[in-house]
């Protein structure tokens, strides 16, 4: 089956068999129709059980499975969430779970994406706070990564106010689509992100250092009540390195070193949550990076902070910060 041509039912069978009575659908990038060969399948699955999202590998497919009560489903708190379901693709929908809340998605989608805009506009204006105070402390490495956040946020805040669903791999090209009624915004978010830097051998540095990341991740939470985050963490960082490898081995590479940009912002919180608690420690914000990788309590060295990236001078991130912070202003008054 060629990705996005229609449901992997055949894909599907070994969820379908665990999870009999529940409704199963396909969300993400595989429901928008741009998948690419190494993209995962997004499977939701409908249960009333409290369950944490899990990454699993089936056979020769990678597989995000997420759980969610039917009255998530059917109302959903989330604007985001909200705009995901209006084009999601039902596998098994013997309740019409999912046929009745995709047409009231549909039906609620300009005012859905609007509120995921906006959401994501406060974030990007909270990371380039916190880079500002970073700057002020000192905190070079801890400003660089505030600014890639805030330059993913933007995006993200961009494509919902242009009735895209944003996917974090195709992103760039995403944004590219969009460039022609936005250049300087496009520019902004290019300098924010340190697209610049793009090459076959930084993406190799990146993927490495975020495979330290994860592998500090794990060792932190091995010993726990079951190996479930681990086995989960594990299969994020294959399910990251495919795509990764995928679109270097295209000569993509600024596709590729924007997706892991995008997954050291992601990556880096969970890392400073797992800190916090395994050491009992409150971690200043504005300081994140620098908690990691300096000091007796450190989980990181500074080289893996560099070969993610976060190495920029302080001149060139100041740049990046009044250039996004420009577009971010200007994007808040459209919407």
């Amino acid at each position: 089956m060629e990705p996005g041509s229609g449901l992997p039912t055949q894909v599907l069978h070994p969820v379908l068999d665990t999870y009999l009575n529940a409704a199963v659908a396909i969300t993400g990038c595989h429901s928008y129709g741009i998948a690419r060969e190494c993209c995962e399948y997004d499977v939701v699955i409908v249960s009333n059980e409290r369950r944490s999202r899990t990454s699993v590998r089936m056979g020769g497919f990678f597989m995000d499975l997420i759980f969610m009560s039917e009255r998530e489903v059917l109302g959903p708190s989330d604007s985001e969430i909200a705009v995901s379901l209006a084009s999601i693709k039902p596998v098994r929908d013997n309740s019409l779970i999912f046929s009745t809340s995709s047409s009231t998605a549909r039906a609620m989608l300009p005012e859905s994406l609007g509120k995921a805009a906006e959401g994501r506009l406060a974030r990007a204006l909270k990371s380039l706070g916190r880079a500002d105070e970073a700057l002020s402390k000192g905190g070079l490495l801890d400003a660089d990564f505030w600014l890639l956040s805030g330059a993913y946020d933007y995006a993200y805040a961009w494509l919902y106010s242009s009735e895209t669903t944003p996917a974090p791999s195709h992103i760039l090209e995403q944004l590219k689509a969009n460039s022609r009624k936005n250049s300087q915004g496009y520019e902004a978010f290019s300098m924010a992100a340190g697209l610049e830097r793009a090459s076959r051998k930084e993406c190799s540095e990146r993927l490495d250092a975020l495979s330290i990341v994860y592998d500090a991740i794990n060792a932190s939470e091995s010993g726990e009540a079951d190996d479930a985050g681990s086995t989960t963490t594990k299969t994020d960082f294959e399910i990251a390195k495919a795509k990764s490898d995928f679109l270097t081995n295209a000569i993509m590479h600024v596709d590729s070193y924007c997706f892991l940009g995008f997954e050291v912002c992601s990556v880096l919180p969970r890392v400073s949550g797992v800190q916090s608690r395994v050491l009992g420690i409150e971690v200043d914000q504005s300081q994140i990076v620098t908690t990691l990788c300096k000091g007796d309590q450190k989980m990181i060295g500074e080289r893996v902070t560099q070969a993610l990236g976060l190495s920029r001078p302080a001149g060139r991130v100041e740049e990046g910060i009044d250039a996004l912070r420009t577009e971010v202003s200007a994007l808040a008054k459209k919407i």
